[in-house]
């Protein structure tokens, strides 16, 4: 029984070993948008759909009104997530959403989902916004739909 319990205890020391090499294996850098070549849409079969998808809290914080969200992350940061992140700071979309369109074909992306704000179609506390977003949207949607 003894002879058991030896070998149990060497195999999980093993298996913890192993799962530890694999996780900090350091020779794989990580993915960056200069290595599109590296994994994109041709990784896979031809019918698979790579799609891509982006969310409206996420991307745009520049010229949106308040929505629920925001009053979320200010009220109860600690809830936010553990970087106690908001909607104030993202990855602004917005302003860049043509180099978005680059990488999505750098990727050979065959399809996207997006999202669009309610406080941008409409922006209660800021309502003279209403018609440039709704330009915006109807601009980029346009435009990623051509490709």
């Amino acid at each position: 029984m003894k002879h058991i319990w030896l070998t149990l205890a060497f195999l999980l020391a093993l298996a913890t070993c192993k799962a530890d090499e694999e996780i900090n294996c350091e020779e794989n850098l990580p993915f960056t948008c200069g290595q599109t070549d590296r994994f994109n849409s041709t990784s896979f079969e031809k019918d698979f759909i790579f799609g891509l998808a982006s969310s409206a809290y996420q991307a745009c914080s520049i010229n949106r009104g308040v929505n629920v969200w925001d009053g979320f992350t200010h009220r109860f940061p600690h809830k936010a997530g553990p970087d106690h992140g908001n909607g104030d700071t993202t990855c602004n979309s917005y302003s860049y959403w043509e180099k978005d369109i680059e990488v999505m074909d750098e990727l050979k992306a065959t399809g996207y989902r997006f999202s669009i704000a309610w406080s941008r179609v409409i922006p209660i506390s800021a309502p003279s916004q209403k018609k440039e977003h709704r330009e915006w949207n109807l601009e980029t949607t346009t435009e990623r739909c051509k490709r």
